[in-house]
């Protein structure tokens, strides 16, 4: 910054103050030291000014000085007159007071972000004033304190170190720190504890470890609620501070696996235990979606894959060998273990379970007692019978997925008006936010709880007054409703809306899979069948107590 400068004795009554200084209260006792030092030893330092008019001045640095002349009635002072502009005044202003050994913390951070403001560079601050990297990052962070540690702070109950470390949270979780912890009447209360013993508590109080969850995590990696971000020189611990974003990751990919595993094998059983902590998020969304959930208990765990052993440090070839052989035999084993498992499933022998837990989704089985060959054949019967079951559900299932794949490439004109069909549909779903106190308004029974899918169809099926559309319009407002996948009445709707638009190209979405159906179908008739032929025989041989062959 090149700038030409003038000593002159200037007229106090012809200088004012800037808006440039961060330092905004001046302590009387500490200005009534410097006005008698003043007194005694004349103007050591002279002020810093500008032109801002004729016989008109504004104070760039020396602001105590010419409150500690003002003090001594003085009606002249010396100065530095120097041609800056507005900008170059306030960065002279905010340079000289943060190199200030009096400044507080706040006004130190107020300081350097007005200067950051101005060029928006660390590394322009670092030049200008000297300091590290680091130092800077966390005066800039110290103007994300509440007002109530910032006031700590100043009062010096808490370190700077402490205060570094709470600014790096919510504002929400600030005030909960200083309400519960910076109470000087609480009982526990943090006075006292240093900057590690302050992080530790915060960390155990509002954080969550991201290493605990199985969700992709690569959306964390620069997430501002990461606390691994929270600072430039970090301790590489990814800790979330964000329980509700978090919470929503987790369900989100939990709900995913469960459908995953649902689909891959249909008669796995989706369920919960009784004895370990479940996702109740993921579990209400499930049954929106019209999955079954069972309660569970006394499964057995699943062989866990062997995992392959690390050489890396192993030093002598025949370790190597060794370990390797160790390895292959387990895997042997395990394959072994599994290969059961699958075999008595598909006998119908074992059930296998998906039991949804907090943050997992982990696998288990329960083997049956045969009493009988017909009691066995029986449980045969009743998987094929579960088996189509879910095969009619794939079919619409399938159906739906490839009509919104097939409806992502294509948009209905927005000038084509709203067909009877369609407005069916959407109130439809918008009864799903009907109040129960309006129950009475669409002629349910009284002991009506919840609406069933069936009896919201009835309700739009048999017409809609214009005070009944108001009632529900009004009620969805307040409620938004949920999207579906899955077969039932909500799909018969959606093929139904699809087919008015696009007729050909759904239909022949709809035959394809009622094709592979009917393939499917075919299989399991002759399956039924020949167990149907051996339940005849074995009820005959029972009755005239011979044992089957």
């Amino acid at each position: 910054m090149k700038t030409t400068e003038i000593f002159e004795s200037i007229k106090l009554s012809e200088i004012e103050t800037s808006n440039f200084n961060v330092r905004r209260k001046f302590n009387a006792d500490t200005l009534d030291e410097l006005a008698i030092s003043m007194q005694k030893n004349g103007l050591i330092n002279p002020l810093t000014l500008r032109s801002v008019g004729k016989n008109k001045y504004e104070i760039i640095c020396g602001e105590r000085r010419y409150h500690a002349a003002q003090l001594l009635g003085w009606e002249r002072i010396n100065a530095y007159i120097k041609d800056v502009t507005t900008e170059e005044a306030q960065e002279l202003c905010l340079i000289e007071n943060i190199q200030r050994e009096d400044i507080s913390p706040i006004e130190e951070a107020q300081a350097y972000q007005k200067l950051y403001e101005t060029t928006n560079d660390i590394k322009e601050l670092i030049t200008r004033t000297g300091k590290s990297e680091s130092y800077i990052r966390v005066r800039l962070q110290l103007n994300s304190l509440i007002p109530e540690i910032a006031n700590l702070l100043n009062q010096e109950e808490i370190s700077l170190g402490i205060a570094a470390v709470i600014c790096s949270y919510s504002e929400e979780i600030q005030r909960e720190i200083n309400e519960r912890f910076y109470n000087k009447d609480a009982y526990n209360n943090w006075f006292g504890l240093n900057k590690e013993e302050v992080r530790k508590r915060i960390e155990s109080n509002y954080t969550t470890q991201l290493n605990q969850f199985k969700f992709d995590k690569n959306e964390c990696l620069n997430c501002k609620d990461n606390t691994a971000n929270f600072s430039l020189f970090h301790d590489g611990r990814g800790k979330c501070v964000n329980p509700i974003c978090l919470q929503e990751k987790n369900a989100t990919h939990l709900l995913s696996e469960a459908i995953r595993i649902k689909q891959e094998n249909p008669l796995v059983v989706l369920c919960t235990s009784p004895y370990r902590t479940m996702n109740n998020l993921v579990i209400e969304r499930l049954k929106i979606q019209e999955f079954e959930i069972q309660e569970n208990a006394h499964c057995c765990y699943y062989p866990q894959e062997p995992k392959e052993p690390d050489l890396t440090h192993i030093k002598t070839q025949k370790e190597k060998e060794r370990l390797t052989k160790l390895h292959q035999n387990k895997v042997q084993e395990y394959n072994k273990q599994m290969g059961i498992l699958r075999q008595k499933e598909e006998q119908g022998k074992l059930t296998r379970y998906a039991v949804i837990l907090d943050k997992e989704i982990e696998l288990q089985y329960r083997e049956h007692e045969v009493k009988n060959e017909t009691e066995e054949l029986q449980k045969q019967l009743k998987v094929l019978n579960d088996k189509d079951k879910r095969n009619q559900e794939l079919k619409v299932i399938n159906t739906i997925k490839d009509a919104k794949t097939f409806m992502e490439q294509k948009d209905i004109p927005i000038t084509k008006a709203i067909s009877k069909n369609e407005e069916k549909f959407i109130y439809f779903f918008m009864l799903n936010a009907l109040n129960p106190n309006h129950y009475s308004s669409f002629e349910l029974p009284e002991n009506t709880y919840y609406l069933e899918s069936k009896q919201k169809k009835e309700i739009v099926e048999r017409g809609l007054n214009e005070e009944q559309k108001t009632i529900i319009k009004r009620d969805f407002l307040l409620k938004n409703f949920d999207s579906y996948f899955g077969s039932g009445t909500t799909s018969e709707f959606y093929i139904e809306f699809m087919k008015e638009h696009f007729p050909e190209e759904i239909t022949k979405i709809e035959k394809k899979y009622e094709d592979v159906y009917n393939k499917r179908f075919v299989k399991i008739k002759e399956q039924i069948s020949t167990i149907d032929k051996q339940l005849k025989k074995a009820k005959k041989l029972h009755k005239t107590g011979k044992k089957a062959a």
